[in-house]
């Protein structure tokens, strides 16, 4: 990422637009919220590259030390074990990577569609984490929830009952 990615008229963008090239296995790109906390902390990333002399439209947001490129893969993951340790995670780091912080987000999405299912509102969970994930298909997103599919639709049934639709 760039700075011009995250930045518009001297404001961290709400949404940031991701490249289709950007992705493995993507046939289109896709647009990625950003709640507060992370605009904060691209805050704090563009004010440090401001005091430190690198704040250009076509910087990277994530400057390699070694000089005017991105940081790479390995220097990536070096950063994020060190926030995981100071964040108190004791799990074995080395099975910590973004893609197990994604998982956990579909949870977490799931659980707020299904709350708001409860309180009445006529979605699916389902769609819900796939739209948040980018998934056209519904079975790439049954990979990322942590549930047992069979108490899941069980589950279904009795919301559909009380709810007294069916979902699609």
């Amino acid at each position: 990422m760039k700075v011009s990615d995250v930045l518009q008229n001297r404001q961290v963008v709400q949404a940031l637009q991701v490249q289709r090239g950007k992705m493995k296995q993507a046939a289109q790109g896709r647009t990625i919220l950003l709640p507060a906390q992370t605009r904060a902390a691209i805050r704090r990333q563009l004010d440090w590259l401001s005091q430190n002399g690198y704040f250009d439209q076509d910087q990277y947001l994530f400057r390699s030390q070694a000089g005017d490129r991105p940081i790479q893969l390995a220097e990536a993951w070096k950063v994020f074990q060190e926030v995981a340790k100071k964040a108190g995670l004791r799990r074995d780091l080395g099975t910590l990577g973004t893609h197990c912080w994604r998982k956990t987000f579909a949870t977490e999405i799931f659980l707020a569609a299904v709350e708001r299912m409860q309180a009445g509102e006529r979605l699916d969970p389902m769609r819900e984490v796939a739209r948040a994930l980018g998934h056209a298909d519904l079975k790439n997103t049954e990979k990322y929830l942590p549930i047992d599919h069979d108490e899941a639709l069980k589950n279904m049934r009795v919301m559909e009952a009380v709810h007294s639709y069916a979902l699609p």
